[in-house]
């Protein structure tokens, strides 16, 4: 974030996103675990963040905490994603996590609206099935196994 270099000017547009976020209810602390998580937050349209947090405090009535976990949340668009998911779960009786209701698929959001009872803690699982690094070192088993021995591409060679 080229931005953070202009730090030491006090009016410097990322020092107007920590002191949004401050007058918000974070403490220096979150603030600085949520600009890490997400660094791009400080350079986000504060007309848009501020409309994000106003629906996530007045309609959506969660804890501020979940914000400091996902704060990817003020990069979703009000009228495109949040609300209209919040309102379809809401009137499942759904109550899930930030991440599982805006970081995935239309698809995957879509699917388990369509049942007529929803297992959280299914739904939570499928966190884990989010992007992660770590499965990219890991060898590929596509569940085939070979007919031929350990040395069975030899003979071909």
């Amino acid at each position: 974030m080229p931005q953070v270099v202009s730090l030491s000017k006090i009016n410097t547009p990322v020092i107007k996103h920590v002191e949004f976020l401050k007058i918000c209810g974070f403490s220096l602390e979150q603030v600085r675990k949520m600009v890490l998580g997400c660094p791009h937050l400080v350079a986000l349209n504060m007309d848009i963040m501020k409309l994000n947090f106003d629906y996530f405090e007045s309609k959506m009535g969660r804890e501020l905490d979940e914000l400091v976990n996902f704060p990817g949340f003020f990069t979703y668009g009000l009228e495109s994603s949040v609300r209209p998911r919040y309102q379809i779960g809401s009137k499942k009786g759904l109550k899930c996590s930030l991440v599982w209701l805006l970081n995935c698929s239309d698809t995957k959001f879509e699917e388990p609206m369509n049942y007529d009872t929803i297992d959280i803690e299914e739904m939570e699982d499928d966190d884990d099935s989010l992007f992660d690094m770590n499965t990219l070192m890991e060898p590929k088993n596509d569940g085939l196994d070979s007919d031929f021995g350990e040395d069975g591409d030899e003979e071909y060679l």
